[in-house]
């Protein structure tokens, strides 16, 4: 038997629990718990105390599945009745529904990011505009989902409406790293088949699963297994967020796409039910292990010797920190006949987070020769500084939203539906 050493488990687990506790009780602006959690790797990984061993081989595990998890649970908040309507209204109107939206704003921070890349290449200051430009249009779905379910956002129209754009730009950054950037041999052609075959196998699932769910006696029975110790509704999820993964790993493509689809399905299937237990008990496996332990691992990850050796390259993370929050202001612009400015800003502030994808991306960058060590630091130290900022800029700038809103009882209410 292969002995495992538990020492970092052990200091993760109890960083997790004393995180939380520890911005409780700190005086000042309320930090959300992700920016605790990455700080706390970091001080705890290598470039600080050297308690955490990040890369042994069951924290490696833990990193991947605490990441698919955290993507199953944002595929799992989504909303479907958001997608309803989007042409149903005729195409002048589809531009301006919640989903048209979101893939206008996605189009707009591709736009901006390459207004900023392509000159600064042709600066010499990037070995190319392409890959960066993904990278700064690119938003942490992890940190927009749990800053939004630590303000108790996610299932209101203001939060439903930042949660999709943040989706849409995950999902379509990830599309376009598979596509142009992967390790895989195959033609950009041949990944965007297995792209569409793996999307299409979901959507066979889902409507086999929820015809199959529509039967009496099947439905009872599930019914009936779904509390302890049977929980059947979580074992089932668990082995579809898994198969996807599988799914998504065996056709070379990024796992979180395969958690996404997985949490879409189960989100599809629970329209309209009744069983409120079960976000209940998936959050609560999530959140109170999986997802931050993903945190913590992800700052202990960090080298910041190495960040801070980086030369000259470093000039550029206060540059593509800037652009970083201007790529993402300008979508949020979109928005402004439901919401206030304050608001406005606050989506921009907290869609500029950023750091899985970017992490990911740099890595696949360098494996293929695209990018430098230096720029690789630069861009995980912009990162790095995007998660560190954005959040707290989020609850400082719609709190004041929140509160000038609240000083004006007169103002009407918003009549859009969502």
């Amino acid at each position: 038997m292969t002995e495992v050493d538990f020492g970092s488990l052990v200091v993760v687990a109890l960083a997790a629990f004393a995180v939380p506790l520890l911005l409780a009780v700190l005086p000042g602006p309320k930090i959300p718990s992700v920016v605790g959690e990455i700080v706390a790797g970091i001080a705890l990984g290598a470039s600080g105390l050297g308690l955490i061993e990040p890369h042994a081989g069951y924290l490696e595990f833990l990193f991947l599945f605490g990441l698919a998890f955290l993507l199953f649970l944002a595929g799992l908040e989504f909303d479907p009745a958001l997608l309803r309507g989007t042409l149903s209204r005729g195409l002048r109107h589809a531009a301006w529904s919640p989903l048209g939206r979101a893939l206008v704003g996605m189009a707009i921070r591709l736009a901006v990011a390459f207004a900023i890349t392509v000159p600064l290449w042709l600066a010499g200051l990037l070995p190319g505009p392409t890959l960066v430009a993904f990278l700064i249009s690119s938003t942490s779905l992890g940190i927009v989902l749990s800053v939004l379910t630590e303000h108790e956002l996610l299932r209101e129209r203001y939060g439903q409406r930042l949660f999709l754009s943040a989706a849409v730009a995950d999902f379509a950054t990830v599309l376009l790293l598979t596509i142009f950037f992967s390790a895989d041999a195959r033609s950009p052609g041949v990944r965007v088949a297995l792209i569409a075959l793996l999307i299409a196998l979901g959507l066979a699932l889902f409507w086999g699963l929820r015809a199959a769910s529509s039967r009496g006696p099947l439905a009872a029975l599930v019914e009936r297994l779904s509390g302890a110790p049977a929980e059947l509704r979580i074992r089932a999820s668990f082995a579809l967020l898994l198969a996807f993964v599988a799914l998504a790993a065996e056709f070379g493509l990024e796992v979180i796409l395969g958690a996404f689809v997985a949490g879409a399905i189960v989100s599809s299937l629970s329209v309209g039910s009744t069983h409120p237990l079960y976000h209940v008990k998936v959050d609560a496996i999530g959140y109170g292990f999986f997802i931050p332990v993903f945190f913590i691992l992800t700052g202990a990850r960090l080298d910041v010797p190495a960040l801070l050796g980086a030369g000259e390259t470093l000039a550029l993370v206060p540059v593509l920190l800037v652009a970083v929050f201007l790529v993402k202001g300008l979508p949020a612009l979109l928005y402004r006949d439901e919401f206030t400015w304050r608001d406005c800003a606050a989506a921009g502030a907290l869609q500029s987070a950023q750091m899985t994808l970017t992490v990911a991306g740099v890595e696949i960058g360098q494996r293929l020769g695209l990018i430098d060590e230096a720029l690789g630091a630069a861009l995980i130290c912009v990162a790095l500084l995007s998660v560190l900022i954005a959040p707290i800029a989020f609850a400082r700038l719609h709190t004041q939203a929140s509160v000038t809103a609240a000083a004006k009882p007169e103002r009407a209410a918003p009549t859009r539906s969502g």
